[in-house]
């Protein structure tokens, strides 16, 4: 699908190049210019020049028999207003655009990407609380510690880069070339453990009633867990092809058409380090060791056709413009999943097993899939000539990107306990099992731009 689409959208930008120019188009004047401009005699046979005909004069040109043949009745002896060069007065539409044919711009972007959500991942409950009941959502005194929310919704910094050149002297059929950078941050990370009662929450799939796995417990379970998410980002690039449809001496609107790329990636991790201290567990001696790793990376790449419109207006050296696009193509969604847990006993070599807690067999592995999607992007900002190649502009954008796949999407709450290492098997249900859960992903803010046309 992707290769089709990447060849739909070549068709698309060659044909906004390569068609015919805008009707606001100057026409050379060397299509129009006859040795003189001149009125056609009613005599066949017989020419006249115009040679320094003064602005405005009107001068005969003669035609042979033949050419006279070929001019309708209606148009023989029409005269036509020339110049002081005896050339015809050719008066184009004008179209505005800033000087230079070609342009750079560098954007500072103070943008807002919507966060990334998860299940309860971390849960504790006061100490004294019976061990059945510890971290065990909806019990007494049992609070989430992690998860259950959205996370890493803080401003992000980033940058979009602009190239472009006009294709013909009238500036009506043009190209340009982005790329569009913001970086993830730091994600959000949570420790919980000793001393307190910590557990990680989920719900037993073979009862469907909430329950937990410790972490730390007084006098039995001495350890902690760390969580966290996060996102690589926002990033993006494309080509457009641009063709004016209309304007004036202020404004110009000109019609966008052409090939867009985007892509998303997050991760969430959960692991525990935890060492058992009850000297009554026979079947634990004191000292072992148990290291868990959940794991989840999802990964969305957008291939896709891209089309709309943008305006601008100059008032004096003040000037405002507006754009409005929307892509539509396919979404490459990726998803892997690993989970583990290493156990080590006092004096024997460490064991390792696959699964983790809420990432077992039953889910563990890797998925991906296409899915059509559409993202539009609006955008408004007011700016200010410096010099005539040189301007800044201030504005707000929006962008929606209809379905990716994350991380805190993909995980599923439902456990069946004997799943767990060392798991039953063919243990039922399967849980948890792989869902994408797609989401739409959103990201918005201020642009700092400045543009220089040369």
């Amino acid at each position: 699908m992707r290769n089709h689409l990447l060849r739909l959208g070549a068709g698309l930008l060659a044909g906004g190049l390569l068609g015919v120019e805008s009707p606001a188009q100057e026409l050379p004047l060397g299509a129009l210019n006859t040795p003189k401009t001149a009125v056609v005699s009613p005599q066949r046979g017989t020419q006249a020049e115009a040679g320094g005909a003064g602005l405005g004069e009107v001068a005969p040109i003669g035609a042979s028999a033949a050419s006279d043949a070929l001019i309708p009745a209606g148009f023989r002896g029409f005269q036509a207003p020339v110049d002081g060069n005896g050339d015809p007065l050719v008066m184009p539409s004008e179209v505005y655009a800033p000087t230079g044919m070609h342009w750079a711009e560098a954007d500072l972007l103070l943008w807002w990407l919507k966060g990334g959500s998860t299940p309860a991942l971390l849960s504790a409950s006061p100490v004294g609380t019976p061990m059945s009941q510890a971290g065990v959502l909806g019990t007494p005194g049992a609070q989430v510690l992690f998860g259950g929310g959205t996370y890493n919704r803080d401003m992000l910094p980033g940058g979009r880069f602009t190239l472009g050149t006009w294709l013909n002297d009238t500036k009506t059929v043009g190209v340009e070339i982005y790329g569009l950078i913001l970086p993830g941050g730091n994600g959000t990370t949570y420790t919980a453990g000793a001393p307190g009662v910590v557990s990680r929450p989920y719900v037993d799939a073979t009862t469907g009633k909430n329950a937990a796995e410790l972490v730390s417990y007084p006098g039995y379970l001495d350890g902690f867990s760390t969580a966290s998410i996060s996102t690589c980002g926002l990033y993006g690039a494309g080509v457009l092809g641009i063709y004016n449809i209309a304007g004036g001496e202020n404004y110009r609107v000109d019609a966008l058409g052409g090939f867009r790329y985007l892509t998303i990636c997050d991760n969430v991790n959960v692991t525990e380090n935890l060492t058992s201290t009850d000297p009554n567990n026979v079947g634990i001696p004191v000292g072992t060791t148990f290291g868990i790793l959940d794991q989840f990376e999802t990964g969305s790449q957008f291939y896709g056709c891209d089309v709309g419109m943008r305006g601008e207006y100059r008032m004096g050296r003040w000037f405002v413009d507006g754009t409005g696009r929307i892509a539509l193509g396919s979404t490459y969604q990726s998803c892997d999943i690993y989970g583990s847990t290493t156990v080590t006993v006092p004096g024997v070599a460490p064991v390792t097993a696959p699964g983790g807690l809420l990432a077992l067999p039953s889910n563990i592995g890797s998925y991906s899939r296409e899915v059509l999607t559409f993202v539009p992007e609006v955008g408004a900002h007011v700016g200010y000539f410096l010099t005539e190649n040189l301007r800044l502009k201030a504005g707000y954008t929006f962008l929606y990107w209809s379905s990716v796949a994350r991380a805190g999407n993909v995980i599923n709450p439902n456990v069946n306990p004997n799943l767990l290492p060392p798991s039953v098997p063919g243990a039922q249900p399967a849980q948890p099992a792989f869902n994408w859960n797609g989401t739409g992903v959103w990201a918005q803010g201020i642009d700092l731009g400045l543009e220089w046309r040369f």
